[in-house]
């Protein structure tokens, strides 16, 4: 092909062309007359040819030449390193999926170009484990824009896209993979990761007491929510570190559920972080549980028990001993072993274990308390077979007032002077106690074994061993021999039957054995059976393990252990709201949520309790309260404030918010060295990750990709992939033109040289010259 170059000369040149023709024509005509026509014709031709010539050479023009050149393609392999590939769909993550598929590939003679991306593209390197990047989203459509933009000197073929399809950009890849169909460029995709929705869990909201005894059973109330697993069973737990101090089974209603659940808190008196834990019974590969912390703070108050008895002097050692063992446990005993007759109030009895006198339960001065204030110096009363005739009615009265104002604790024991044996049904005593009474003739003498039932296996008095498991079997291979029972009529409504009599029931059901209901303030418990030699003789006696495992099972050779930690478990229980009432000052601090966002605004409010007993001489609360928030992560104070008091209301509120993620603990400053207890917060801040609103795979999405380019949809269990995905497009070309000018051409001075000489051989030979 033929290519003029423009020159500014060639007007001239042009002009020059014609001058030379009219010169030439005009010096062969002069020549005419001398040759023949023809010849004249030929001469001018051959001049006007080589003229011609010169004049086009001058001109410049080019000769183009066209070049096809081929160059080998590669494959260019893109793996998404989003935060979302790090669900863990199987047994590991996408992530992990993805690194062990690519390493199982057998590579083309070209080797791929790895890539890794979230809204760019950055180097992959195969022989290390590949990790997320920890900032940015997902855009599909910025990578495959920057995969057709490669350079020429390493031209792509063809790409595989390896992600789970879930974008967090906005913006439609489907646009940019019409840009690679254009380009020749399949993209072939292969998609990891569940397309249903993911589990969720979350626990909003727990209400425990604001500070709890040592060893005091505690009910914690916890609110949460559940999405996408409506009839699946789950569990409820609540641990300390990696304790697990109570568990609970139940069915997910896929909306917001609320559930008691009681626990034994850490012994220890301190500060205590646990937390509420909410698993799938049968967990899923990538669903974790879901946790929320909560703080306690565990006191170590001193409990004084009231315990009557109404059998013989040597019966009323079992008890006061296995409860006397915990020195937070002081114990007083009163005894009614007289007839109605019996006028000798004033009797008194030794106690053999510390020399102290025991006094009857009528004695005027050291009896049954006949004030409220003395009554209130004890936090539970043990009713154990006394006759109603013993206490007046205003002691009856006030023992009611005691549970049901003060929070007192009240339990009565069975045997042939108490529930409606004793006539305790005409008293007002029957307000507080959790069983109906009204037969007046309900003495069983038969042998049975306690039957806890699946509520009373969850109740913190029946938390025999270390673990839900070890209690189940303590009750199941070591509940005593009993050899009679109270045959009261009923549970109360809102009482919970912790064990029954097996195979003995009236129109009500299963005779109840134990039962304990929340009365007013306080609480109650009533045990049908005894706990002395009548009724309960291997309850008191042989309830344990034997100290001598070579020896057999005997009242000589047992640790008693079972007995002591059932009434340990029941004393504590029973006090928990009483001990509660009999607090120093205690500021209390709640936030309006448990869990927040980062850079959401939260509420804290600090209530403050003026003391109800003797000691403290704060009636006034101080002006402002000093606020610490702790990150319990690095247990660095993140922040302090002093929050002013309300002077209308008496309490103290912030407005707060958290700037970064975890998990943070609000406290008063210097708490620990404080008279007054505060009972502290912990709250929950989750950061909002656009990678993790929404995990779920988007298969068709990637499909709709590979069909736009002509790619393929891979397998993940497929191990020849990238040889097929190169297969697609494995060459690429381009064309290439050079120029040559025409006066590097060898055959133009040959022509031009031609034509000269075949004029002057035609003039010799014509005689013209």
């Amino acid at each position: 092909m033929l290519a003029w170059t423009y020159r500014p000369g060639f007007l001239v040149l042009g002009l020059g062309l014609l001058l030379a023709a009219g010169v030439v024509a005009t010096l062969y005509l002069a020549a005419r007359k001398r040759t023949t026509g023809p010849r004249l014709v030929a001469l001018i031709l051959l001049r006007l040819g080589f003229v011609a010539g010169i004049l086009i050479c001058l001109l410049d023009p080019h000769l183009i030449h066209e070049t096809r050149v081929v160059q080998p393609t590669r494959l260019l392999v893109l793996i998404d390193t989003t935060r979302s590939m790090l669900e863990q769909d199987e047994q590991s993550t996408r992530l992990e999926r993805a690194q062990r598929w690519w390493q199982s590939q057998k590579s083309s003679g070209l080797a791929p170009k790895l890539m890794g991306f979230d809204e760019s593209l950055h180097p992959l390197k195969s022989e290390e484990t590949w990790t997320a990047t920890s900032k940015g989203g997902t855009s599909l459509a910025a990578v495959l824009k920057s995969a057709s933009a490669q350079p020429l000197d390493d031209p792509i073929g063809g790409i595989i896209l390896v992600s789970d399809g879930r974008v967090t950009d906005g913006e439609s890849p489907l646009a940019a993979a019409r840009a690679l169909e254009g380009q020749g460029i399949p993209v072939s995709t292969l998609t990891l990761g569940h397309a249903d929705p993911k589990p969720f869990l979350q626990i909003q909201d727990i209400s425990v007491p604001p500070s709890v005894p040592s060893e005091t059973p505690v009910k914690a109330v916890i609110s949460f929510q559940t999405a996408n697993v409506p009839g699946e069973s789950g569990i409820l737990r609540i641990k300390s570190g990696a304790t697990i101090l109570a568990e609970h089974e139940l069915k997910f209603s896929g909306e917001n559920q609320t559930v008691e659940l009681s626990f034994q808190p850490p012994s220890t008196p301190s500060l205590q972080i646990c937390e509420a834990e909410l698993d799938l019974a049968n967990p899923r590969p990538g669903v974790a549980p879901e946790m929320l912390p909560f703080a306690l703070r565990i006191v170590n108050p001193t409990i004084r028990v009231l315990y009557m008895e109404g059998s013989p002097n040597g019966e009323i050692l079992y008890l006061q001993r296995s409860l006397q063992l915990d020195p937070q446990i002081k114990v007083d005993i009163l005894q009614r072993l007289q007839s109605l007759s019996d006028t000798n109030i004033l009797e008194t009895t030794v106690n053999p274990d510390d020399g102290s006198l025991i006094y009857d339960v009528e004695n005027p001065t050291h009896g049954y308390p006949r004030t409220m204030e003395q009554m209130l110096q004890y936090d539970v009363i043990i009713n154990s077979d006394i006759f109603k005739e013993a206490f007046s009615e205003d002691q009856l009265k006030m023992t009611e007032r005691f549970v049901e104002e003060f929070g007192g604790g009240f339990a009565m024991v069975g045997g042939y002077t108490s529930f409606g044996q004793g006539g305790y049904n005409y008293t007002v005593i029957d307000k507080i106690i959790p069983v109906a009474m009204e037969n007046e003739k309900d003495i069983r003498n038969e042998t049975f074994t306690m039957r806890p039932t699946p509520e009373g296996l969850n109740h913190p008095i029946m938390s025999l061993g270390t673990t839900p498991e070890e209690t189940q079997r303590i009750w199941r291979d070591k509940s005593p021999r009993l050899y009679g029972f109270n045959a009261v009529d009923r549970p109360k409504p809102g009482a919970v039957v912790l064990a029954d009599v097996p195979n003995a029931s009236n129109e009500n059901g299963p005779y109840v054995l134990l039962a304990t209901q929340e009365v007013g303030n306080g609480r109650s418990m009533a045990y049908t059976s005894d706990t002395t030699r009548a009724w309960g003789v291997d309850f008191e006696t042989i309830w344990g393990e034997p100290i001598d495992p070579q020896q057999s099972l005997s009242e000589q050779n047992c640790d008693t252990r079972y007995f002591r930690k059932f009434w340990n478990n029941a004393i504590r229980w029973l006090a928990a709201k009483r001990l509660a009432q009999k607090k120093n000052v205690v500021f209390t601090i709640e936030t309006s949520k448990r869990r927040v966002n980062a850079g959401d605004n939260f509420t804290v409010h600090v209530t403050w309790k003026a003391a109800t007993s003797s000691g403290s001489d704060s009636s006034h609360p101080p002006d402002f309260v000093a606020l610490q928030i702790t990150d319990l992560a690095s247990n660095e104070v993140v922040k302090k404030l002093s929050v002013p008091l309300r002077s209308d209301t008496n309490d103290y509120v912030s407005n707060l918010k958290l700037p970064h993620s975890g998990r943070y603990f609000i406290d008063l400053e210097n708490a620990d060295k404080m008279a007054p207890v505060c009972a502290p917060a912990v709250i929950t801040c989750d950061m909002t990750d656009p990678e993790l609103a929404d995990t779920r795979a988007d298969p068709a999405l990637m499909a709709e990709i590979a069909k736009i380019t002509g790619g393929q949809v891979l397998s993940e269990n497929s191990t020849d992939e990238l040889r097929l995905a190169s297969q697609t497009n494995s060459t690429a070309g381009h064309i290439e033109y050079q120029q040559e000018s025409l006066w590097d051409q060898g055959w133009v001075l040959v022509v031009l040289a031609g034509l000269l000489f075949t004029e002057w051989i035609l003039r010799r030979c014509w005689s013209l010259i």
